[in-house]
């Protein structure tokens, strides 16, 4: 178990609410990881779906080795659910090993769940986590290394 000093968050969106569900006015984060949902509808009642968008969509960033749009036609493609660059990863057969493409399907397939248009579809941190520690579990024997 963590102590108080040791409690580690993911990232700061510059998103914040009072727990007393009293008004607050506050500012939206980097719209680089901001779903539309923050923008566009009524308060969420939980900031957890806004967090699982920015889990999905850092970790789009960190595969495709890319910077994400702050706004324009690619940020709203993102929000759409239109992931053009993931497709790009995929190799052809014989350029990566099948073990690498085992791991690359899993984080592609939970990015796509991850950054859903709508809240409701989007896992929770929970299910992330349970399908993550579940997934390496089925395959600690795999190696990545390249051929």
């Amino acid at each position: 178990q963590p102590t108080k000093q040791e409690v580690f968050k993911l990232a700061d969106f510059g998103l914040a609410c009072r727990l007393d569900g009293a008004d607050f006015t506050g500012s939206e984060g980097d719209s680089r990881y901001l779903c539309q949902s923050v923008l566009s509808e009524a308060p969420l009642g939980s900031l957890v779906p806004v967090d699982v968008f920015a889990l999905g969509i850092s970790i789009y960033e960190l595969l495709t080795e890319q910077p994400l749009p702050t706004k324009g036609d690619e940020w709203q493609a993102l929000r759409a659910g239109r992931l053009d660059r993931l497709d790009a990863l995929t190799a052809a057969p014989g350029e990566t090993s099948t073990d690498a493409n085992l791991v690359l399907s899993f984080l592609i397939d939970w990015i796509r769940r991850c950054v859903q248009p709508s809240v409701q579809e989007r896992p929770t941190a929970a299910e992330v986590a349970l399908a993550c520690e579940t997934w390496l579990v089925e395959h600690a024997s795999l190696s990545c290394d390249d051929p």
